[in-house]
């Protein structure tokens, strides 16, 4: 920066309405954050401010930004509001490489208590311009929620802007951004941010010796001092594809027509849940939103990869004719630059609203097979997202689509899937949400992955909350049961059913 002040002083006004109380918060901008296997979706920023008290009119809260940065190790934690937060373990002064290519280069540990520190050696590796660079040197145990990263010294303290999931023998490289954006809301000093694009308001620079930032009897934002001011609404943020440009598909390749609908009447579904013989099964499909969260893990290279991406152009097709949302894409490891809708309930990184089996295709060649197989944290960043959803919504007495999630997968998670269920589950229960608001259905390919998510279902059973968890198994490689869209579709439609005969039951009581 040119500015050679060492701290420099911002001040949040409420100047919108008489008797309207405002709270505040700031964010970073997205910081650059490399390393091997980083996408995007990993980069999680934080609150790293908060007015203390809801402004009144006329109210004013002011704090200090300084210049002194730190890399830091710490842990990804849920706070008492329910939402994610992440806690500074121990911070350590970093300062960023000028010309000479001499930033701050630190070793993270994590396995015999939290410690960050340059490394013991004469002649310490360095970081490039701009950056600092922090080593994962201790490999932890599966299911940890230790994170790195960049914080900065704010109202007295360092305050998390960004942090990444803590990975063994990793070298990331974090060049901080400069640029702050304020939001209307409240929020906790570390608290994850969901929402970046619909919930900020403004933006400045940190280059200044003082910033003030008003809201006005509008409700729009503006800078009051010399510094310039850069809206950040929905106007200012262009849209970003639904899915990265990859080959494309001839309009001559139709798509085939769909197969016949799934005999509802199997085994495996109730005796009463029989269609009428004029009714269309598929009808159903309107009542709720479908995610898939497919596992794309190293495991999965070959037939059980060619397999799933063949299902899923067959199901897209189907679903698109009964919903004109289409169905929503996630990977485990791999993130698309999509953005949460806060509004719909949609989590970021993944490809919302997919319609066509041309898509499908061009997902599936932007994506590689490789990696850990971290369900438990894909599972939770797309049910907080969605809770948070219907919570807000049964505040305002409104009702929000059911969600069906489907997940393929072929091995044993590498993270605690466990835990983002009985959260969720318990979210539901204290929110009264209607027992057929969210179901899971985990399609498992061979014994390892079925005997993982049984021994889960089990102890969530014990536990004596609602039960969203349907279970099948197949095995693409050894012919034993095929994966198909009316296997799929039947146990989507039969799950639904049954929980929703089963909040009928519970009424009746």
């Amino acid at each position: 920066m040119e500015d050679d002040a060492k701290a420099y002083k911002v001040s949040l006004r409420n100047e919108h309405a008489i008797g309207a109380a405002r709270s505040y918060s700031v964010f970073s901008g997205a910081p650059s954050i490399t390393g091997k296997g980083v996408q995007p979706g990993d980069v999680l920023r934080a609150v790293c401010y908060a007015t203390e008290k809801p402004l009144t009119y006329h109210g004013q809260e002011s704090f200090e930004i300084s210049y002194q940065y730190y890399a830091f190790i710490g842990e990804l934690v849920d706070n008492k509001n329910g939402h994610r937060q992440v806690e500074i373990k121990h911070p350590c002064p970093v300062h960023l490489g000028d010309e000479m290519n001499n930033g701050s280069y630190v070793v993270a540990r994590c396995v015999d208590g939290y410690a960050i520190h340059p490394p013991d050696t004469i002649r310490p590796k360095l970081s490039p311009r701009d950056t600092f660079t922090v080593f994962c040197a201790d490999e932890p145990a599966r299911g940890h929620s230790y994170v790195v990263g960049v914080a900065q010294d704010i109202h007295g303290g360092a305050a998390v802007l960004a942090a990444v999931p803590y990975n063994y023998g990793v070298e990331f490289k974090i060049q901080p951004n400069f640029k702050f954006y304020v939001r209307l809301q409240e929020g906790a000093v570390g608290e994850v941010m969901t929402d970046y694009n619909h919930a900020a308001r403004i933006a400045f620079r940190g280059d200044r010796r003082q910033v003030s930032v008003q809201e006005n009897a509008d409700g729009g934002f503006n800078l009051i001092d010399s510094a310039g001011s850069l809206p950040t609404g929905d106007g200012s943020h262009p849209s970003r594809p639904i899915f990265p440009v990859g080959p494309t598909v001839g309009a001559s390749n139709a798509p085939p027509p769909p197969p016949p609908p799934p005999n509802l009447g199997a085994a495996s579904i109730e005796e009463d849940d029989e269609p009428d013989e004029d009714e269309n099964p598929y009808d159903i499909l309107r009542q709720f939103d479908t995610v898939f969260v497919i596992d794309d893990s190293g495991s999965m290279k070959g037939h059980s990869w060619r397999e799933t991406r063949a299902v899923l152009k067959d199901i897209t097709n189907i679903c698109t004719e009964y919903d004109d949302d289409g169905v929503d894409i996630y990977f485990l490891n791999h993130r698309s630059a999509q953005s949460a809708d806060m509004h719909k309930g949609r989590s970021s990184g993944g490809y919302h609203c997919v319609t066509t089996e041309s898509e499908v295709f061009r997902i599936f060649n932007t994506v590689k097979p490789q990696y850990a197989t971290p369900l438990g944290r894909r599972l939770h960043n797309i049910l907080h997202v969605y809770l948070h959803m219907l919570e807000q919504h049964l505040k305002r007495g409104r009702e929000s689509k059911p969600l069906n999630i489907i997940v393929i997968t072929d091995g044993e998670p590498t993270d605690n899937v466990e835990d983002a269920i009985v959260w969720a589950a318990t979210k539901m229960d204290k929110l009264d949400a209607p027992g057929s608001q969210v179901g899971l259905q985990f399609f498992q390919v061979g014994d390892k992955a079925k005997k993982s998510i049984d021994r889960m279902h089990r102890n969530i059973v014990k536990k004596q909350i609602r039960d969203i968890i349907d279970t099948v198994t197949w095995d693409a490689k050894n012919g034993k049961k095929v994966l198909t869209p009316e296997v799929i579709l039947q146990t989507l439609i039969g799950s639904f059913k049954r929980r929703t005969k089963d909040e009928s039951s519970d009424d009746d009581n």
